[in-house]
């Protein structure tokens, strides 16, 4: 139950970003789904498509072992370029 509250005070702390709230969402999910073995061979493809989907494409690393407490906000998801 923890994680559903997880969830909302995730999704009020990146209201305006909704590149944010969809990194939080699949984040929180795939951390819940890794809390058993055999949920995470079932998921595996799922794990996969985060990784694919979150770092290459929308340039975030935020890898799902990480451990992150609730209200997490993300502000700023591109890399940052040193000039």
């Amino acid at each position: 139950m923890a994680s559903i509250w997880n969830i909302a005070q995730d999704r009020r702390a990146n209201a305006r970003n909704p590149k944010g709230v969809l990194v939080m969402l699949w984040f929180r999910t795939l951390h819940l789904l890794r809390q058993s073995t055999v949920s995470f061979i079932l998921f595996l493809p799922l794990f996969i498509l985060y990784r694919i989907t979150v770092e290459w494409f929308l340039g975030i690393e935020l890898p799902w072992k990480t451990r992150i407490g609730p209200g997490f906000r993300i502000d700023h998801g591109q890399a940052l370029m040193r000039q």
